[in-house]
């Protein structure tokens, strides 16, 4: 026997002859490859798991295909000390991008990288769906929690620099008691 547990939309019948194993069909698990390499190659699927299991004496095969997601928008949430639109330039998303494991794992990385740039070395970071997962287009909440500011306590120069302290200081923009920002 042969299930397909497909994304809504998806036409069964298609499905069950590009896989092209039918019941009494000899377990072959290269017959298996080829089929999930069939339905990877038409684009739609991001993941093709495949469950065998024995039913009442015969092979059953479940193929569960899962559709590519991919974004519509991106919210920011959270208080933040500087414009939301900053994280939306910094995290890489945007829509019509595939939604991955892997995609929403750089643009934490992104976000963090940014708040660590613009002195909050503590932020925390996550980003996550915020539609149903059957969904094939999703919202990202991309939640953000800086928490304290690393403050500048002092700024100083080791040696005696060619320009005045003041000039330096002025042309870095670095401020005693305010966050160390990077950008």
């Amino acid at each position: 026997n042969v299930v397909i547990q497909a994304p809504e939309g998806e036409d069964q019948l298609a499905l069950a002859s590009l896989i092209d194993i039918a019941p009494g069909y000899l377990f072959s698990r290269k017959a298996i490859r080829q089929a999930v390499l069939r339905l990877y190659s038409l684009g739609r699927f991001s993941n093709v798991e495949v469950h065998a299991g024995r039913r009442q004496g015969v092979v059953e095969l479940i193929f569960i295909l899962h559709a590519k997601r991919f974004i519509d928008d991106v919210s920011v949430l959270g208080q933040l000390p500087f414009a939301k639109e900053e994280i939306l330039k910094a995290d890489g998303l945007e829509a019509g991008m595939e939604v991955t494991v892997d995609t929403l794992s750089k643009a934490r990385q992104a976000v963090l990288q940014y708040c660590f740039s613009r002195g909050y070395r503590q932020a925390e970071v996550t980003v996550q769906e915020l539609s149903k997962a059957q969904q094939r287009e999703v919202s990202i909440g991309i939640f953000v929690t800086t928490n304290a500011p690393t403050i500048i306590e002092t700024i100083s120069f080791s040696q005696s620099p060619a320009v005045e302290s003041r000039l330096l200081l002025r042309e870095m923009e670095l401020k005693v008691d305010e966050p160390l920002d990077l950008l």
